[in-house]
């Protein structure tokens, strides 16, 4: 059962991934680790920057950020999964954000980052990336 999480909850928005970058503007990706893994964002922002999963700029770096966390990496693919996983639009340059991150249910539907809410897949994908637990992959 995955978790939703909301990348502007008051309880981790304002905490710093890098320089002034917050979850609660630019943690769609962490947020959407948590979901996957269960723990809130952050308790896996505290991992990320221990283990060094993350660049100066506040970039995931993602095979680091999954060893991180006990997850098994797959890679990045645009064939659309059956299974959860985190999935990326680029629907959002238009506001100034080069990319947004939410958890592909494998259903059609979708958690977002953004408020935390199931929702039917309102955004184009431009990829998916396959974070696996265990034996799942």
């Amino acid at each position: 059962m995955i978790t939703a999480f909301s990348q502007k909850d008051k309880r981790w928005s304002g905490l710093k991934i890098a320089g002034n970058l917050t979850i609660g503007k630019y943690g769609c990706f962490i947020t959407c680790l948590s979901m996957l893994d269960g723990r809130t964002p952050d308790v896996v922002l505290k991992i990320l920057k221990a283990d060094g999963a993350l660049t100066s700029q506040g970039l995931l770096i993602s095979k680091k950020a999954a060893d991180s966390l006990g997850f098994i990496y797959k890679g990045v693919t645009s064939w659309r999964p059956r299974i959860p996983c985190i999935a990326e639009t680029h629907d959002f340059k238009k506001f100034g954000f080069a990319q947004h991150f939410f958890v592909w249910l494998g259903n059609g539907l979708i958690i977002d980052s953004l408020d935390g809410k199931t929702k039917t897949l309102p955004y184009k994908v431009a990829s998916y990336r396959l974070f696996f637990k265990g034996d799942v992959a």
